[in-house]
């Protein structure tokens, strides 16, 4: 009887253990939650690492874990805010060249889960690996940190690339997420292809009437021989296609810039007066006068 007690235990833990990784399978979204591709994570010692590739912008989602790599920069430059010194400025070594990537991690389905940057690397076309490095910046994202439940993290994270590396990608490792040996990659923007990512910091696109509303988006891809000229036009159509939010600016070329990286964000506090109660769509367009490339992107939003 106590043989076959330690049966049924071995039994039942191999049955738990199966339903784990079956649960654990990798699946891409974009923001807005449409399913874009899947696929079975596990692996063995003999196959190489599933990878699922992404765009920036993009999020990656597990049964119990979410990662969007929010914007991805390169330059020989990095500006950055110390915690001790405000703004500071650190230049490449010779020969090499800084991928600063800004990401979020968040706990969907575990009691608690030790993320953080140590899980993320990058690669190159020709196959170098590259491991993250000291960031010192303030917002840096920790190394490793515990998350419980519907908890994230955000924060930027640096690498050194080879100053003449090409077809960059930002990996992320589910290997330690009773998933298998899985990676999400996120294919840095070709040059000169204007790649608009608006990014949603909450979880949903409802608001309430007098809540201060801001929405912040990113553009990249648009440096060309570290000189770039593009045109933005923000629109807020309602119901009836009128535009309640008319804006538009050019961005040239800045004195010591060299990335073609953009952080921007709208805000604005709705009032029945300016915005009535009702459903928008806010439009963003980038007109790159370099290239003659033109992108848009756009997103939905309601007032309540």
């Amino acid at each position: 009887m106590k043989q076959l007690t330690k049966y049924n235990m071995f039994a039942i833990g191999f049955m738990l253990l199966l339903l784990i990784l079956a649960s654990g399978c990798v699946k891409v979204e974009k923001p807005t939650g449409q399913l874009q591709n899947y696929s079975n994570s596990q692996s063995s010692d003999n196959q190489p690492p599933t990878e699922i590739n992404l765009e920036i912008g993009e999020t990656a989602k597990t049964s119990k874990i979410e990662v969007t790599v929010i914007s991805a920069e390169i330059g020989s430059e990095l500006n950055y805010n110390s915690e001790y010194f405000g703004p500071s400025q650190k230049t490449a070594p010779a020969g090499k060249k800084f991928l600063l990537v800004k990401a979020r991690i968040k706990n969907v389905n575990s009691d608690s889960i030790y993320v953080g940057s140590w899980e993320f690397s990058a690669t190159d076309g020709e196959g170098n690996a590259y491991d993250t490095e000291i960031n010192p910046s303030q917002d840096s994202m920790p190394s490793s940190r515990k998350l419980y439940k519907n908890q994230k993290i955000e924060g930027t994270i640096l690498f050194e690339l080879n100053a003449n590396a090409k077809d960059v990608k930002v990996l992320f490792d589910f290997g330690n997420m009773f998933t298998g040996t899985s990676l999400a990659s996120w294919e840095f923007p070709k040059e000169g292809k204007p790649e608009i990512r608006i990014d949603l910091d909450s979880e949903n696109s409802i608001f309430e009437n007098s809540e201060k509303i801001e929405i912040g988006y990113y553009v990249d891809g648009v440096t060309h021989d570290s000189q770039y000229d593009i045109h933005i036009y923000e629109k807020l159509l309602n119901e009836d296609a009128e535009n309640m939010w008319p804006d538009s600016y050019d961005i040239g070329q800045k004195a010591g810039e060299k990335t073609g990286s953009f952080n921007y964000s709208l805000n604005f506090t709705p009032t029945p007066d300016n915005y009535p109660l009702g459903k928008y769509t806010l439009e963003i367009t980038v007109i790159d006068n370099i290239s003659d490339k033109t992108a848009k992107e756009e997103i939905e939003i309601e007032i309540t």
